[in-house]
């Protein structure tokens, strides 16, 4: 049976370990992200959005920049059967307001503070919005965003009561299916 890209990835993730998969800028210098430690973040981020209420073909949108993050939601969204909505960081409000109206997303994230202030213009206007996940996180939030490293944290300790439906959205995926 071909494989799904979270099968995959996971696949992949166990068989290289604390190998290299990426490599991130922090304070000047590139550091090394394992297969390991991508796969921990993406199962949380993925319990995390379970607990947000993420259902099979929910949309999930993304504005944000080429980094590690971006990787995580993206294979975060696919891995409980919800579509990544990837939106371009240099997009203004009308745009991000016309695209998240038409596909009505249930969580957001985003990259910055100065993304994320896009998405508070538009989310009274987009009711099914119920949360946005900020990347670089400076605060203050509003009751529905969370910062990225909150929501990481929130997941890992909804992972041993999710791991059973997580298992069960992971077993439904099919290679044909939407993903984004």
């Amino acid at each position: 049976m071909a494989e799904t890209i979270p099968q995959l990835f996971f696949r992949q993730a166990q068989r290289f370990g604390r190998r290299p998969l990426m490599w991130a800028k922090s304070n000047g210098r590139y550091l090394p992200l394992t297969w390991d430690l991508i796969a921990k973040r993406v199962k949380a981020l993925g319990a995390f959005l379970l607990q947000q209420g993420v259902q099979r073909g929910d949309r999930v949108a993304i504005l944000s920049e080429n980094r590690p993050e971006w990787g995580i939601a993206d294979l975060a969204i696919q891995q409980v059967g919800a579509w990544t909505v990837p939106l371009y960081p240099s997009l203004n409000e009308a745009d991000i307001l016309q695209i998240l109206s038409d596909c009505e997303p249930v969580v957001c994230v985003a990259s910055t503070s100065q993304q994320a202030q896009k998405l508070r213009a538009v989310c009274p206007k987009v009711p099914s919005i119920r949360t946005v996940v900020v990347m670089d996180a400076d605060g203050p939030f509003a009751s529905h965003e969370r910062a990225w490293d909150q929501a990481i944290e929130e997941g890992e300790g909804e992972i041993p009561k999710l791991a059973d439906l997580v298992g069960r959205r992971m077993e439904q995926l099919r290679p044909d299916e939407t993903a984004t």
